[in-house]
């Protein structure tokens, strides 16, 4: 079972755990998957705003896909 796999079945435990998403989002950008990790970063600003760690790397993604606005 990869890493994306195994971050999932805990996502089943605890759906709502913040460290959780931003690991699969991660693991998604260490793939190149940057759409699928935009969606995660993008929940992550909506339900858990305080997680700052996902700034960084949302503006990375954006940029990536070469959306500045």
């Amino acid at each position: 079972m990869d890493r994306i796999e195994q971050i999932k079945v805990f996502l089943n435990s605890t759906p709502n755990d913040p460290f959780l998403k931003y690991a699969l989002a991660i693991e998604y950008v260490g793939k190149g998957n940057d759409l699928e990790a935009l969606k995660i970063f993008l929940e992550l600003v909506e339900k858990h705003p305080d997680y700052f760690a996902t700034y960084y790397h949302i503006a990375k993604c954006f940029e990536r896909l070469d959306k500045e606005d």
